[in-house]
This record gives C-alpha cells, structure tokens and sequence, in this order.
C-alpha cells in the first residue's frame, strides 16, 4: 500500500487498464482490513487464553477464519497485480 501511488503513476504511463489498477487496489483495501481484523482478534484471542476466558474457543475459530481469508485474499492480490504488468497472465 505504500509504494503503490507510484507504481501506480508509473504504469498509467505505460498505456495500462485503469480498471486493472482500480480492482488491484480493491482487492489491497480489502486484504489490509482483513489483516488488520486478524491482528486485532489474534491480541484478543491471546488475551482471552491466558485469563481462560469461555469465549477463547470461538475467539480461535475467527482468528482461524480470518487467517484462511487473509491467504485467499493475498494471492488475490499478487495474481492482479502480476496483472497488470504482464499480460501474457490475463
């Protein structure tokens, strides 16, 4: 997400699909908030073990979710931005 302005600038130079760079950085806001969801819970999950709360076990069971969707999702995201640069992948 950092470098992607730029790249982004770089490639509209080079005649690419706008519509390919716009769901790439779809599908980047959707992985980060699927990651940040992660982090969150996994800080709740660890908490909730070690006070042995009753809800720990559900807790695991979204962490273990999230995770699953946080993989999907960034190969999502390298798949669409290999993309955009060669388009013998298309």
């Amino acid at each position: 997400m950092m470098t992607g302005e730029g790249a982004e600038e770089i490639v509209e130079k080079l005649g690419t699909s706008h519509d390919l760079i716009h769901e790439h950085q779809e599908l980047a806001e959707t992985f980060m908030k699927v990651l940040y969801g992660l982090g969150i819970f996994s800080i709740l999950g660890l908490v909730a073990n070690m006070r042995k709360h009753t809800k720990a076990t559900v807790i695991s069971y979204v962490i273990f979710t999230l995770a699953i969707a946080s993989a999907v999702l960034s190969k999502s995201v390298g798949t669409s931005g290999g993309e955009i640069r060669h388009t013998e992948i298309r």
